[in-house]
């Protein structure tokens, strides 16, 4: 019917379904534009263009696929992740809660998305737990909603990814990360020890990461554990899987990748511990070295 009403306007007939799919089309394109833009935006940490960007796929996405769908609460979560990065997190918890109502009864609680919105969701509890803004009890609250929402997805993984799964492993490594937080150092080992005998399953980065990861824990369990524990047990066994973590970091991301330094300057701090200040100085020179920096002065 609307073909000839609109017949009646023009001397050519029009045909409404091929102008619908393209325009359809079109505007998924756009949005998939501005998704990847957003994508870009946060990673070269340009939040407040990304927050721009991200508002505008948000509203293209509700005009498009209504509120009820998917894609929209894809975008509320990108548009969360943005906020959580500007410190805005009661906002960004806001938007992270509407995309799990919407997977919810769009995809169900099972779909990856879910899992992936309640692991961001822990993270931006995280994040206000460590904001110089936080205080006190009010740190603590956030951890352990922190650690309830890591739990929840790890179990979602678990059940529809497996055990071993990477990112099962990147929830169950969360886990462990707002134990250590909370300095519960045994239940935080456990965890992550967990973490680094299934990555051994998997390899490269996600085993490089589970070693460096396990690697902080020992380390502060045995600087900051107290009386009891065999602190240098502990670090020189953080030593030994700093180093394996190393010899994968260098080799795939190299000297001066932001994962490379960040492995280098956890063994200079525990060289530093272990065996005084001319160790560290090596991987202090090392890291200046990869940085082009010359004539530091070494120092922890």
């Amino acid at each position: 019917m609307i073909v000839n009403q609109i017949s009646l306007f023009s001397s050519t007939p029009i045909e409404i379904t091929k102008v619908s799919k393209q325009t359809y089309w079109e505007k998924e394109n756009e949005l998939a534009t501005l998704k990847a833009d957003v994508r870009e935006h946060i990673s070269s940490r340009d939040y407040t263009s990304a927050l721009s960007t991200a508002q505008n796929a948000l509203d293209l996405s509700i005009k498009h696929f209504k509120l009820n769908h998917p894609v929209t609460g894809s975008c509320h979560s990108d548009l969360a992740l943005v906020n959580k990065e500007l410190g805005n997190y009661d906002l960004s918890r806001e938007l992270y809660s509407k995309a799990g109502e919407i997977y919810e009864s769009t995809v169900g609680k099972e779909h990856p998305s879910y899992a992936t919105m309640i692991n961001n969701l822990g993270q931006s509890f995280k994040a206000q737990a460590n904001s110089s803004e936080t205080r006190g009890m009010d740190r603590m609250v956030f951890l352990d909603k922190a650690e309830e929402c890591f739990v929840e997805s790890n179990t979602i993984r678990e059940e529809n990814l497996g055990e071993n799964h990477a990112d099962s492993l990147i929830s169950l490594g969360a886990v462990g990360g707002v134990q250590m937080a909370k300095k519960n150092w045994k239940a935080a080992e456990k965890t992550l020890r967990t973490v680094h005998k299934r990555s051994k399953g998997v390899g490269g980065g996600a085993l490089a990461s589970a070693e460096h990861n396990l690697g902080v824990c020992l380390k502060k369990h045995g600087c900051e554990g107290g009386g009891g524990v065999d602190k240098e047990g502990k670090l020189v066994e953080a030593r030994g899987l700093y180093l394996k973590a190393l010899e994968w970091r260098v080799k795939e991301v190299g000297e001066a990748g932001t994962a490379t330094l960040m492995t280098m300057t956890s063994i200079a701090e525990l060289d530093y511990e272990l065996y005084g200040e001319k160790r560290a100085v090596v991987w202090w020179e090392r890291i200046e070295k990869a940085l082009g920096v010359e004539g530091g002065s070494g120092s922890v």
